[in-house]
């Protein structure tokens, strides 16, 4: 389950991890129940900053 500010959604985590001492680690959450939208991003590069992205709403067409 993955708790963000657009609510509780099941998720299924994948990680890619640094290939080098250098690299940028990625993980990427998807949530079935929005059709496998991404619902987290999250990368960390080589100096400990990082981006999240987080699913917040969606709207209907």
């Amino acid at each position: 389950m993955l708790y963000l500010p657009g609510g509780h959604v099941p998720s299924l985590k994948l990680v890619r991890k640094p290939n080098k001492d250098y690299g940028q680690k990625v993980e990427l959450w998807l949530a079935p129940e929005l059709g496998f939208l991404p619902a987290r991003i999250r990368i960390t590069f080589e100096n400990g900053d990082y981006l999240d992205q987080q699913w917040k709403s969606t709207s209907t067409p």
